[in-house]
């Protein structure tokens, strides 16, 4: 979600990505299109500990309250981000926000 201008991402810290950003900060993930085209994002991930952050979260998408539970729950945003875009036909753009 975007929130508080930053892009949040959430996860639940009884998994294995939690313990792992929590150690090693250094995010990145990528997503594809259905027109073959993608981008990736690079950046550190930063937990928010803020309720208002994860309420907003349930907010915004409230069917993560059938997946997570709220002690469980937990919000990170990427600061730093670097976003690449690709597609098949045209040179690559990366953008510092």
């Amino acid at each position: 979600m975007e929130y508080q201008k930053r892009i949040y991402f959430c996860t639940s810290n009884k998994k294995n990505i939690y313990r792992q950003l929590k150690s090693n900060p250094q995010f990145e993930a990528c997503t594809l299109s259905k027109d073959m085209k993608w981008i990736r994002l690079q950046g550190k991930a930063v937990f928010d500990s803020n309720t208002e952050a994860k309420d907003k979260a349930f907010e915004v998408m409230p069917g993560l309250a059938k997946i997570y539970k709220s002690e469980d729950f937990e919000v990170f945003y990427v600061e730093g981000i670097e976003a690449t875009m690709y597609s098949m036909k045209d040179e690559p753009r990366t953008i510092t926000l």
